[in-house]
């Protein structure tokens, strides 16, 4: 019975083969560290033609934030300002500068609006310049930014280039007195509201009466502004004429 067991286990057992060097394998240990590493380590390796705009766990690849100053509403007035570092237009806002430069719609009338009450909002107590190289636009967006003005803590310079025609010369008007400036070879020129209107007569009174009204506001304003009389502001409506003298500018 010995030697049946002892034939059994012989049996049983493996023979050990010695294999030559080149083709023995090399012990594989498996351990937390290395199975850690594995994990860390790329499955795959990035193309070529991989577009670099999208992300996956495999290539690593994120997405170029966005350069322009769009800062969101998490964002506070200082970290929305250091968002803007990349581009003209926010560089120049870091330096509280303000360009208009674009004949004045809504979506022009919007953007200087925001500009002029976050730099407000930054510091108070800091001069706002505002740059003016326009050939005017929309009333209703040129008196948004002049209330926008009026409404600024902070005194705000108004500083023409080149042009400031029509609705321009009101938001010229609008700076902070004594801070009304204008380069010499600048133009500024005023002229009466232009309107039209066509359809049954109502309609055509309707809008006589607006562009009456604009006219009239737009007397009153400069003329508080100014100190100038309603008669002398009226005279420079009538004539179309450059006007500097009416805005005390330097």
């Amino acid at each position: 019975m010995a030697a049946m067991a002892m034939a059994m286990s012989m049996s049983t057992a493996s023979p050990k083969v010695a294999l030559p060097g080149a083709l023995a394998s090399p012990t594989l240990s498996l351990n937390r560290s290395s199975v850690r590493l594995a994990k860390l380590t790329p499955r795959a390796s990035v193309s070529s033609d991989a577009s670099p705009s999208l992300w996956s766990p495999d290539t690593d690849v994120r997405p170029v934030q966005n350069s322009l100053f769009t800062p969101t509403a998490s964002q506070s007035a200082p970290a929305a300002m250091r968002s803007a570092e990349s581009d003209v237009m926010g560089l120049m806002l870091r330096q509280r500068i303000v360009f208009l430069g674009n004949q004045m719609d809504d979506f022009v009338a919007d953007a200087i609006i925001s500009q002029l009450l976050l730099l407000d909002a930054v510091d108070p107590k800091k001069d706002i310049r505002l740059f003016i190289n326009c050939p005017g636009g929309s009333i209703s967006a040129a008196m948004g930014i002049f209330d926008a003005i009026q409404l600024c803590r902070a005194d705000v310079s108004t500083i023409c280039f080149g042009f400031a025609a029509s609705t321009a010369a009101v938001v010229l008007a609008g700076g902070t007195r004594g801070k009304r400036l204008a380069m010499p070879n600048s133009r500024i020129m005023m002229h009466q509201p232009l309107g039209g209107a066509s359809g049954q007569a109502i309609d055509v009174e309707i809008q006589a009466k607006e562009v009456m009204y604009h006219k009239d506001n737009i007397t009153r304003i400069l003329s508080e502004i100014t100190g100038r009389s309603l008669e002398q502001v009226c005279v420079l409506f009538h004539c179309n004429c450059v006007v500097r003298v009416l805005f005390d500018i330097s």
